[in-house]
């Protein structure tokens, strides 16, 4: 076959090939990979660690690759009302209402933090966090996170006033 340099200078995509070939792409590659699981594992402990103790919230398990993907408990976030720090009143509807939608609104809003509405099913949501560039950066941002998810998850139940009505016998005057 053909030698890697023979190829070079031919075609840019055949250099493209070339380079994707070569021994030291390889090599920087698996580096590259390294460097970005040793920072998503320590992204990871950082998240459980900052997260842990509050009620309906667990890290996602498996690969550190899932670094900031968070499983909630839907009881224990939908069909709250709470006191934004910055926007005030603020209720968490239930899922079909939209619920997961007023979490990441929430946390950005009033924590700053940037999450993905990553579904829901089984009485669980899902909700993705961001990673950031340097560890570091990810352990300043947590205790927002962390604090913003404990606001949510000790706020009272909505109040349901339609339920106050329904045994109520119209008056007619």
């Amino acid at each position: 076959g053909l030698a890697t340099n023979q190829l070079s200078g031919a075609d840019p995509v055949m250099d493209m090939h070339a380079d994707f070939l070569s021994e030291g792409f390889d090599h920087d590659r698996l580096e590259f990979e390294a460097h970005l699981r040793d920072k998503y594992s320590k992204n990871r402990q950082t998240l459980e660690q900052g997260l842990d103790g509050i009620d309906g919230v667990s890290v996602f398990p498996g690969d550190p690759g899932l670094t900031g993907l968070l499983e909630l408990d839907q009881d224990a976030f939908f069909g709250k009302t709470l006191n934004g720090p910055v926007t005030g009143p603020y209720k968490i509807e239930g899922e079909e209402d939209g619920g997961m939608t007023d979490i990441v609104e929430h946390l950005f809003l009033n924590y700053g933090i940037v999450t993905v509405n990553n579904g829901a099913e089984n009485g669980k949501a899902y909700l993705r966090v961001a990673n950031a560039e340097f560890p570091e950066d990810y352990a300043k941002a947590v205790p927002q996170l962390a604090k913003g998810l404990e606001d949510i998850a000790n706020a009272p139940l909505t109040h349901d006033l339609s339920s106050e009505f329904e045994n109520e016998t119209p008056s007619h005057g």
